[in-house]
């Protein structure tokens, strides 16, 4: 029904490498390099231990993690209404 409805669909990855493509990034001398863990199991683990290898190795890091699909906080909200 979105198809039909020209709602663009997508997940809360899709969403987020999205946002690259505005200006909010424009701040940046280098353009950050992200790293994204999927999966079911594991991912915040998986996040703070790359965080850590990262930062004891010199890098600069920022750890961030989304609990639950990105999407069920930020874009249902909205797509509710659009219905």
């Amino acid at each position: 029904m979105a198809y039909e409805l020209g709602v663009p669909v997508d997940n809360d990855i899709g969403l987020f490498f999205r946002s690259f493509a505005t200006r909010d990034w424009d701040q940046f001398d280098t353009f950050p390099r992200v790293i994204a863990v999927t999966g079911s199991n594991g991912k915040s683990t998986t996040t703070a231990l790359i965080h850590h290898i990262l930062k004891e190795n010199g890098r600069p890091t920022q750890m961030g993690v989304i609990s639950g699909p990105a999407c069920s906080r930020s874009i249902r909200p909205r797509m509710a209404r659009w219905w």
